[in-house]
């Protein structure tokens, strides 16, 4: 018989198993957390919307006993509808979760997927609350040195970012952090709480962030954002994408006045902008 508590690496896909229900997710969820060696962890879960918000919590409960656990992955796919049941105990749940894990974060990885299977043009406006939820918890990780999150198809809110850029205050390992939105419907309010939170992670070297999108956020947005990075002196790499549709006159303007800040390169078309950070060394 194998002893799963020498498993240093695993691996758990749960992908479209309809007999697989609430009780044996739970208890799923159990023999999980009693991997105790286990120092990377990936889980992937794919078309399981018949499953509870609560149940679902229970994988976050019982990993909390994995200290071990440094790097984490998980992907989550929804379906047609991204909005769950009220459930009356995730509240109480949750206040508890997030009590304890305050107490004692021990990540250094995040890596997180967060998808509905949408068309190009039939972006949700559902409310994404599972990812909402999870953000809140990635925000109580004080060890986190790498931070990866890749939205598609999900409408993010501004409680999502909120939720997000409330832990940035304690980040004071985040070295590298990427934030990918692929055909999610993200407003410009959700960017410039991001850009004015940024400031706060004084350890950050590396940053990727990519909005692929239309409609396209506007060019005040974009300079706003790339005006704050610009200033962000700790910052040794960046790569700021923008897939987006403008008329020649309006990037190019745009592009002079980025470049005008000093320090930022910048590749465009009438479909795209590229900026990153230039390499003084070569000058």
């Amino acid at each position: 018989m194998i002893r799963l508590v020498r498993l240093q690496k695993l691996r758990l896909e749960l992908t479209k198993i309809e007999k697989l229900f609430d009780k044996g997710f739970i208890k799923l969820a159990c023999t999980y957390g009693k991997m105790y060696s286990v120092q990377r962890c990936e889980q992937v879960v794919i078309g399981m919307d018949h499953i509870s918000q609560f149940a679902s919590m229970q994988f976050a409960v019982y990993g909390f006993r994995l200290k071990p656990c440094k790097k984490f992955k998980k992907t989550v796919q929804r379906g047609s509808s991204l909005a769950l049941k009220i459930d009356t105990r995730m509240a109480s749940l949750e206040d508890k979760l997030l009590k304890k894990m305050r107490c004692g974060s021990h990540f250094g990885d995040l890596e997180f997927f967060f998808s509905t299977r949408r068309g190009w043009l039939s972006m949700s406006t559902e409310v994404d609350e599972s990812a909402a939820k999870n953000l809140r918890m990635i925000s109580t990780q004080k060890h986190l040195e790498r931070l990866y999150l890749h939205f598609s198809g999900n409408p993010v809110t501004l409680e999502t970012i909120q939720g997000l850029t409330s832990g940035f205050h304690q980040f004071h390992r985040l070295r590298n952090f990427g934030l990918e939105f692929l055909n999610s419907r993200m407003s410009e309010e959700e960017v410039v709480i991001f850009a004015q939170a940024l400031p706060q992670l004084k350890a950050l070297e590396q940053l990727s962030f990519k909005i692929i999108q239309y409609p396209s956020v506007s060019e005040g947005c974009i300079y706003f954002l790339m005006c704050t990075i610009s200033k962000l002196s700790n910052l040794k790499k960046f790569e700021i994408y923008f897939r987006r549709l403008a008329s020649d006159e309006m990037v190019n303007e745009l592009v002079k006045r980025i470049k005008a800040l000093g320090n930022i390169e910048c590749e465009h078309s009438k479909q795209s902008l590229y900026f990153y950070k230039k390499d003084l060394d070569k000058e």
